[in-house]
């Protein structure tokens, strides 16, 4: 049984996602946190991406269990690349039980499957060792590091291939 929902984002989740995207420990591995005064502008770019496509987007990470929103995952285009990317965030209160995980193998194979993709990767910090481990856990194989405009350090990217 999975631990897990994901479901589209809806208006009720701007005040879990401005929570979760000001949490320090959650933003640590990030560009920078997302101010207050911005989160209506992220959320509504994200909210948008539905109006474009109904495969590509974010998704609401809903605990099974007590309908809880929990995080996010994604299934988006690189700002850096163009590459079908995924990406997720949590709170830290819920990490180390495999939740992470289990969502992105959902955009996984929500993007093999629906999508019809062929290819997807992820950008992370070499630094953040627990994302990392979801990499590993979903198949991925580290390709190569790239250091986007701004950086003062090169990420990693990871690629998993149907």
């Amino acid at each position: 049984m999975s631990k897990v929902i994901l479901r589209k984002i809806c208006e009720d989740d701007l005040v879990t996602f401005s929570k979760l995207l000001s949490d320090p420990q959650v933003m640590e591995f990030s560009e920078g946190f997302v101010a207050t005064e911005y989160i209506d502008t992220w959320f509504e770019s994200v909210a948008s991406q539905y109006a474009s496509s109904d495969s590509f987007g974010t998704f609401a990470i809903v605990l099974a269990e007590t309908h809880e929103v929990i995080g996010y995952c994604s299934l988006l285009r690189s700002k850096y690349t163009e590459l079908p990317e995924i990406g997720y965030r949590i709170f830290p209160s819920f990490w180390g039980r495999g939740l992470a995980t289990e969502a992105a193998r959902f955009i996984v194979r929500h993007a093999f499957e629906k999508c019809g993709l062929s290819i997807v990767y992820a950008q992370v910090d070499p630094s953040n060792l627990r994302s990392i481990g979801v990499l590993r856990k979903l198949g991925m194989s580290f390709s190569h590091e790239i250091k986007p405009d701004g950086y003062d350090y090169a990420d990693q990217i990871w690629v998993l291939e149907r």
